[in-house]
């Protein structure tokens, strides 16, 4: 009867461990704010300003409507970070930076499409003229 007491007692602390763990994973520090500048990429000069990104005004939001690899991955990058977004050559790729924050045609993933569907459905005041997210 002890041993089956010891057993119980003994799942429920590997069980209480492991729910720290998953809650000290989920705990991540989120910068209020990020500067997305593409002026990194060799051989590529930039026509418009940098974006500061307020992570603030987008907390409504789930994470992984933006970083959509966090289901793959479970860690989350910058969106012009190596692997993701980090084309500059070609507009049409689906790893082009433009791509990723200009097209109109997905709404989910992309900063221009979203606050367009926003404001189509008058949800948003979410700016959509270039120079009032690129800051020269």
């Amino acid at each position: 009867m002890k041993r089956i007491g010891l057993f119980i007692l003994s799942g429920f602390i590997a069980a209480g461990c492991a729910l720290t763990a998953v809650a000290a994973e989920a705990e991540m520090e989120i910068p209020e704010s990020v500067t997305m500048s593409a002026k990194g990429f060799e051989g590529y000069t930039p026509k418009k300003g940098d974006v500061t990104f307020n992570h603030a005004s987008h907390m409504g939001i789930a994470c992984q409507d933006c970083h959509h690899t966090v289901a793959d991955t479970y860690t989350i990058q910058g969106c012009m970070s190596e692997g993701c977004h980090d084309s500059v050559a070609n507009r049409a790729e689906p790893s082009s930076i433009y791509r990723a924050f200009h097209t109109t045609k997905d709404t989910k993933k992309s900063c221009v499409g979203c606050h367009r569907d926003l404001k189509r459905k008058g949800e948003s005041d979410a700016p959509l003229t270039c120079n009032s997210c690129h800051v020269q």
